[in-house]
């Protein structure tokens, strides 16, 4: 492989390969993003998506489809989402003015249109949810259908169900499940904990019955790399104890064969188990203990970003107390390490959620940034923006890199979501470089009435407005104290007032 990728790299320092030369840039592209080879390889890939830049339309639907998967993993080139979802609508515009039987293909094609659509648009996309959901879908079409519902964060009672029961009559096709078994069980698991109201008890002991009877009888409880995904959906909805206590002991069984991803799979099953659960205090904490001790085997050896993104991960899904763990998974980011703006959301993440300041780290990541401007996303940059903020952190290169959140932030701002846009104006006023245009927009009508709009037809209702309403509050503080000059009036007082009504009331019931 390495012979392939120096051979590759030489064609394109000496321009060998051109734009015009699609057909090996994709052959090539296929082989680089497999999963095995992907992550050390990302530079090479991402350079190969910018050399087909305004040479899309020359692909096929199926090359163009190859090129949003690989962006989707990767999320760079940040210059290129424009083009690859311009393309996708024609191709999806041909397909229904042929009103084409290929139902996979234009799922594919809308997938590709929604993916970091703006919110203003996810009204329109329910809509085309709703008429996809009414066709005669197969197994795989379904699925296709359930990453658009994630990404136009629809919550839609009527949607939910029917999509439900449908997959849930596709779990008689014997064929499809041994296909698409692990797939299937991570894509519920990953609906209801983003909706946990919306759970289908008609698929779920459908569905453990086939996961019971692949434990005892086939490979599912001997193989350990097929083991993790499906004792997560035992673990979180298993209401059988003797499958539990059996699943709890394979994971002591195998923890000394599990890799990064299958401590991943374990660690999130036990972030989404419910009170009603059947696992014991005893039982979590046998089973934490197991993937603690699976992170220190897998520490032993050298591990990767990727690797070192998911064990974090893991550490903060399942709970876990042992500080010295933390403290080695901390120290084993280095700035010589492989990084792209998937592996970077996921490094700030860690770092938000554990409220954790490394310096040498985050100048890694802003340095990553600084160099790479025009492939990261909008939704990228203000994540590590807001981490800065948050952890009061002002990177060596703060000049550069504000100027460079600010550049990405007018590239991308009607992609953006109110809040993320709101944190990142937020932290450029903490840094007190706040664009005046930026003031501007904001505290205008046009601007207020949006983010109306936006939280009219938002995904968690119960908590979406408020974080809003409250980060809108607080720009408006900071402008008024720190940017006197752009004359913003203070137009929160009735807000606090109800804040504070609210907050007594709440300590009076508590009491």
């Amino acid at each position: 492989m390495a012979k392939y990728v120096k051979r590759i790299s030489k064609l394109l320092n000496t321009n060998k390969i051109g734009s015009t030369d699609y057909k090996v840039i994709i052959n090539a592209l296929m082989l680089l993003s497999l999963p095995q080879w992907r992550d050390k390889n990302a530079a090479l890939i991402i350079r190969c998506i910018s050399l087909m830049k305004d040479h899309l339309h020359l692909l096929n639907v199926n090359e163009l489809l190859v090129v949003h998967e690989i962006f989707c993993k990767i999320q760079e080139p940040a210059h290129m989402l424009n083009e690859i979802q311009r393309c996708a609508s024609k191709y999806l515009l041909q397909l229904e003015e042929e009103m084409s039987p290929q139902l996979d293909i234009r799922l594919k094609l809308f997938s590709c249109i929604t993916y970091f659509a703006p919110p203003s648009q996810r009204p329109h996309f329910k809509k085309i949810v709703q008429q996809y959901i009414d066709y005669k879908l197969d197994g795989p079409s379904l699925l296709e259908l359930h990453k658009i519902v994630l990404f136009t964060k629809t919550s839609d009672n009527g949607i939910c169900q029917k999509f439900w029961e449908k997959l849930t009559s596709c779990l008689s096709d014997s064929a499809f499940v041994d296909l698409y078994i692990f797939k299937i069980c991570q894509n519920y698991i990953d609906f209801i904990s983003d909706l946990p109201d919306h759970r289908s008890i008609d698929f779920e002991v459908k569905m453990l019955a086939i996961l019971e009877h692949g434990m005892k009888h086939k490979l599912l409880g001997i193989i350990p790399s097929y083991f993790p995904t499906v004792a997560s959906f035992i673990l979180i909805f298993g209401n059988n104890r003797q499958t539990v206590d059996m699943v709890i002991a394979k994971i002591k069984e195998f923890r000394n064969y599990f890799n990064a991803i299958d401590c991943f799979h374990l660690s999130y099953a036990l972030y989404n188990v419910s009170n009603q659960n059947l696992l014991s205090n005893i039982d979590i904490i046998n089973i934490k203990y197991s993937l603690d001790k699976c992170t220190y085997n897998i520490l032993k050896s050298n591990c990767d970003t990727v690797v070192i993104n998911l064990l974090f991960k893991s550490y903060i899904y399942r709970n876990s107390s042992d500080s010295s763990l933390f403290h080695r998974l901390v120290s084993s980011y280095k700035n010589d390490m492989t990084l792209y703006s998937t592996l970077l959301k996921n490094v700030v993440y860690n770092l938000f959620v554990t409220n954790t300041l490394v310096p040498d780290v985050m100048n890694w990541l802003i340095e990553y940034i600084i160099q790479q401007k025009d492939d990261i996303l909008g939704y990228n940059i203000e994540r590590i923006l807001h981490l800065c903020y948050f952890l009061g952190f002002l990177p060596d290169k703060h000049e550069q890199f504000f100027q460079t959140a600010i550049d990405i932030f007018l590239r991308d701002q009607q992609r953006l979501s109110g809040l993320s846009y709101l944190q990142g104006c937020l932290a450029l006023c903490f840094f007190n470089t706040l664009p005046q245009s930026f003031i501007k927009q904001i505290f205008n009508v046009e601007f207020l009435e949006k983010i109306d709009v936006e939280l009219a037809n938002c995904y968690f209702k119960d908590v979406y407005p408020a974080r809003v309403r409250y980060l809108m509050m607080q720009l408006n503080r900071a402008v008024c104290l720190d940017y006197p000059e752009a004359n913003i009036p203070w137009f929160h007082q009735k807000y606090i007032e109800q804040r504070h009504t609210d907050g007594k009331r709440l300590s009076a019931r508590q009491v």
